[in-house]
């Protein structure tokens, strides 16, 4: 059949190439005032050439009429304004790149197949405001805990269901609501799996975020805040709230470090004991976490906190979440909003085991709990997703694409928002702007498209076919976590890429406009970026072949050596983490950072952190390491043994310190942590007072105490000095007048022998020995 037969015979609204020409001459002469019709004719041919790459009868049923209505009423807009009017100067096609009528509006969708679990949870929100108006206009005779007590004003959801399903969309929701309130903030933390072993992680970010906030409030155009500045009297409220504590969170919270260095300098967190005792450690990090929440608080409220993949979230951050919602003494309104992915926790997980233990005390402590299970959206989901994708208005037309999408995704919005990308690159689907419609070929796109086993798949076929430089450039940035920044890719692709003979400074964000463009990264503050996605950085690291350990091992090194010292103890868990994918070479300097590591993590209580990297510091030890690196080996050695104490793991804590104890070189004070932890241990695991106290007193001799007692003559003796020793102190000076004039105990030994006596004391009263119990209360004043 020929053309023109073909034209004979077509159904009512079919166009024939000729006409359609004709039609977007006219379109364009009609709405751009071309009076040239040269110009008009050569311009709407190379759109028509450019859009109509489909087979012709793809546009058989549908009229474009309502399309050039749409397009005539938009046409004063910005984007349109960008073709010419004039006849003097030459349209060119490049200029339709910056339209955005042919754009795919992947931000468009909003709550669709989403609207009852929004309902729930904003529901949740509206009863906690309500709660906590009450509070509010109570009498305030009233005790105030005892209303804190009678109300629910704390609010904790769990939103679980599979990756892409869309949890952390609908959390998202919520800003909307919090935005149209004077006082409230909304706030994220996001966990890794790559930075699983870095503590409070995606805890940190949030407060960080808060505390920016606070600072936001001060006079940006003031370079110099003075006392009366809001930020700065909060600076000073936290500060004397948080005593010394401050330094404890400061090591994770860069801003709150930034808020509290305009105030005043912060003391040392150390005390007398306290770095022999864990137990000590991890109450001060419970208490300067709900200080500085209800600080916060006072200053937003509502404070909705989302926390994302909390299942990848460890175990001290699942900690302080539980310190924040059942803390008692916080009587602002605080929402907790966790996602977390339904089919990576099971019953053995430990967020599972603290989600159970919160269900258990929400009633005594005064926060409710609600559990909203998101599964993939139905085929009407789906149908309404691509419309709003695609601006469509005619649902008939679109249905049958839906149906396709439907069955390849099984609903999954986050793969249905790929599946139409990779349609679109591959030319499946395209905007036709002579016929200004999108266009597709429904049968086409069954024969030619399978569904894949996941996501992943999908989005590694996008990346494989996008320029060698760029996917090199996504694989290094998927090694370095969630987030980015354009710094610490430069230095990586200066370092480490083949390509560095074609290194320009303008290189990285050159390479970045593409990853956004092509919607797997997005901006997320000044030079800073991080995936839209974790299952988009997933596909990167596993790309290709090279992302390796020891592909991981380099980047890390290069970090290690390039960046300064700031920089390096902001990012130590991550660095750390990626030298620690190779361990073969034998580098005392990676034992040293992994040293660091555990100390930093064990001065916030995250032992489980702390653990592993004290065993990765000793995998980079040399089998000659006692005499080489002693006191590195005795270090790591003595912080294995507290932390597996602390944990729990006695058998663990018993391998690491027999290793130092069996070792007849070591002095009394190089192994006095060792032998406290076993102290520990004996009088709360195994329950062995009197080795307990045989292994204290040994231990008082080798730090030169000498006790001169024989338990035949010694107790009369002993109760005869303790007896003038009060009647002494009776006759001194006031106690508060002594203390004021007293220093501080800076000599090491005696802070140890101190600390030992006190431990001594508890053996000897669990024991009943009263004249053992005497003699250590005795001794103190020695110090």
């Amino acid at each position: 059949m020929s053309v023109s037969d073909a034209g004979a015979s077509r159904a009512p609204g079919f166009q024939s190439a000729g006409e359609q020409d004709a039609a977007t001459v006219t379109s364009f002469k009609t709405l751009h005032s071309f009076e040239d019709d040269r110009m008009s004719n050569e311009l709407s041919s190379e759109v028509f050439k450019s859009s109509s790459s489909l087979n012709p009868s793809v546009h058989r049923d549908a009229s474009s009429s309502s399309f050039r209505k749409s397009l005539r009423s938009n046409s004063k807009s910005e984007e349109f304004k960008l073709l010419p009017r004039s006849r003097s100067i030459r349209p060119n096609i490049s200029m339709l790149a910056e339209l955005t009528i042919n754009k795919l509006n992947f931000k468009s969708m909003g709550l669709i197949g989403r609207e009852r679990e929004f309902s729930t949870l904003k529901s949740q929100l509206e009863r906690m405001m309500k709660e906590e108006k009450k509070i509010s206009s109570c009498d305030q005779s009233i005790s105030t805990q005892s209303l804190i007590q009678s109300k629910l004003h704390k609010e904790l959801v769990f939103i679980n269901g599979y990756s892409g399903v869309g949890k952390s969309a609908l959390a998202k929701m919520l800003e909307q609501e919090i935005d149209g309130m004077n006082d409230g903030i909304y706030v994220e933390g996001k966990f890794d799996l790559k930075t699983s072993n870095e503590p409070y992680s995606g805890i940190a970010s949030a407060f960080g975020e808060m505390c920016q906030r606070v600072s936001k409030r001060q006079d940006p155009s003031k370079k110099n805040a003075n006392p009366g500045d809001e930020s700065l009297s909060f600076g000073c409220r936290l500060s004397a709230a948080l005593g010394p504590s401050a330094n404890l969170l400061s090591n994770f919270i860069p801003e709150l470090q930034d808020m509290l260095s305009r105030t005043r300098r912060q003391s040392s967190v150390s005390s007398d004991g306290e770095q022999y005792d864990l137990e000590v450690v991890q109450k001060r990090m419970k208490y300067a976490f709900q200080v500085l929440m209800r600080a916060l608080n006072a200053e937003f409220s509502p404070i909705v906190l989302v926390l994302d993949d909390l299942q990848w979230a460890d175990e001290s951050s699942l900690d302080v979440m539980d310190f924040l919602i059942s803390d008692l003494q916080n009587p602002n309104a605080l929402m907790i909003v966790g996602c977390y992915r339904s089919n990576e926790v099971d019953d053995q997980s430990i967020l599972f085991k603290k989600v159970q233990s919160l269900v258990k005390k929400q009633d005594k402590l005064s926060f409710h709990i609600t559990d909203i299970a998101v599964g993939g959206c139905d085929i009407d989901g789906v149908h309404k997703m691509i419309m709003a994708m695609m601006s469509i208005d005619d649902e008939e037309r679109s249905r049958g694409l839906a149906e396709v999408c439907f069955k390849r995704t099984a609903g999954n919005p986050f793969f249905l928002i790929q599946f139409i990308q990779m349609l679109h690159d591959e030319g499946l689907i395209s905007y036709n702007l002579g016929l200004l419609k999108w266009v597709w070929d429904e049968d086409r796109i069954a024969d030619e498209t399978t569904s894949a086993d996941n996501v992943v798949d999908l989005l590694q076929a996008r990346m494989r076919k996008m320029p060698a430089n760029v996917q090199l450039l996504l694989q290094y940035a998927a090694c370095l976590g969630s987030s980015f920044s354009t710094h610490t890719l430069d230095l990586i692709w200066r370092e480490q890429s083949v390509m560095s003979a074609e290194y320009t400074a303008d290189t990285i964000p050159k390479l970045l406009v593409v990853v956004v463009s092509s919607n797997l990264v997005e901006a997320c503050g000044e030079n800073k970026y991080r995936w839209v996605h974790d299952k988009v950085q997933e596909a990167a690291l596993s790309l290709s072949e090279i992302v390796t350990p020891g592909f991981q091992f380099q980047i890390g090194t290069t970090l290690y050596h390039l960046l300064d010292a700031t920089d390096l103890e902001e990012r130590l868990f991550d660095i750390a983490d990626l030298i620690n994918k190779e361990r073969e070479s034998k580098r005392h300097e990676f034992a040293t950072l992994n040293l660091r590591a555990a100390e930093k993590a064990k001065k916030v209580s995250a032992f489980q952190s702390a653990a592993k990297y004290a065993a990765n510091g000793i995998d980079f030890l040399p089998s000659d390491k006692w005499t080489t690196h002693r006191s590195l080996t005795l270090a790591l050695y003595t912080i294995g043994s507290e932390v597996e104490l602390a944990l729990g793991h006695g058998d663990s804590a018993d391998t690491y310190s027999n290793e130092v104890l069996n070792r007849k070189e070591c002095t009394a004070m190089e192994v006095f942590a060792l032998k406290m932890a076993k102290d520990l241990k004996m009088c709360t695991i195994d329950l062995k007072f009197k080795e307990a106290i045989a292994m204290d007193l040994d231990l008082l001799k080798d730090l030169g105490v000498k006790l001169l007692w024989s338990r035949a003559t010694s107790p009369l003796q002993a109760v005869t000095t303790l007896i003038r020793t009060i009647k002494m102190a009776k006759k001194a000076p006031a106690p508060k007048d002594i203390v004021e004039k007293l220093g501080r105990v800076k000599d090491p030994k005696c802070r140890a022998v101190m600390h030992l006596l006190s431990r001594l004391g508890y053996a000897c009263y669990r024991t009943e020995d009263l004249f053992l119990n005497i003699l250590s209360i005795y001794a103190k004043p020695w110090n």
